[in-house]
C-alpha cells in the first residue's frame, strides 16, 4: 500500500514537472556498494641506536714542519762535506718527529642517533562505486548502504 503510494506520487511529481519545464529526477534505490582501496607503503622507525663517529682534526703540517726544522738543522750541524749526509738525514728524523704530533693529534668524537625504517603495506580508502536498482553506476566518496534511496537527475529544460 505504501509503496503504491510512493509510485503515484514520484509519478505525479514527475509529469507535473515535465510540464513546468523543471528538472526531473527520479528515485532509485542502492543495490551494491564496492570499496575501491589503493595499496600504498608507509616508512615507521623500527629501530634507533647510537653510533660514533670520530674526526681527524689534525693539519697534517706536523711531518712538513718537521723535515723544514730538521734539513736546517742538519745543515746546521754538518760540517763541510759532511752537509750533503747530514741535511736528508735532519729531513727524514723530522719529518717523523712532526709526524709522531699528527698522528697524535686532536680527535672529536661524536654520537649520533640512527634510525632504521621498515616499510608495511597501507589499505588507502579512494572511493566507492555505487550500483542503483536501473543498472546506473556511480562513483563518490560519500557513505551509501544498500537499501538507501538516490534521487536522480532524468531530464533538464
Amino acid at each position: 500500500m505504501l509503496k503504491s503510494l510512493f509510485v503515484t506520487f514520484a509519478t505525479l511529481a514527475l509529469v507535473s514537472n515535465v510540464f513546468a519545464g523543471t528538472t526531473t529526477y527520479a528515485i532509485y534505490t542502492v543495490v551494491n556498494v564496492e570499496n575501491v582501496y589503493e595499496v600504498t607503503s608507509e616508512r615507521f622507525p623500527s629501530r634507533t641506536y647510537t653510533e660514533w663517529y670520530c674526526e681527524d682534526r689534525s693539519t697534517h703540517s706536523g711531518s712538513t714542519i718537521g723535515a723544514v726544522a730538521g734539513g736546517i738543522g742538519g745543515f746546521a750541524l754538518g760540517r763541510g762535506n759532511w752537509k750533503i749526509l747530514t741535511t736528508p738525514l735532519g729531513i727524514g728524523l723530522g719529518s717523523n718527529v712532526g709526524g709522531s704530533f699528527d698522528r697524535h693529534g686532536p680527535k672529536i668524537c661524536r654520537e649520533y642517533p640512527v634510525t632504521i625504517y621498515q616499510e608495511r603495506p597501507v589499505k588507502v580508502f579512494i572511493e566507492r562505486i555505487v550500483t542503483l536498482n536501473n543498472g546506473d553506476t556511480f562513483s563518490t566518496k560519500d557513505r551509501y548502504d544498500v537499501g538507501d534511496k538516490v534521487r536522480k537527475k532524468i531530464t533538464e529544460y
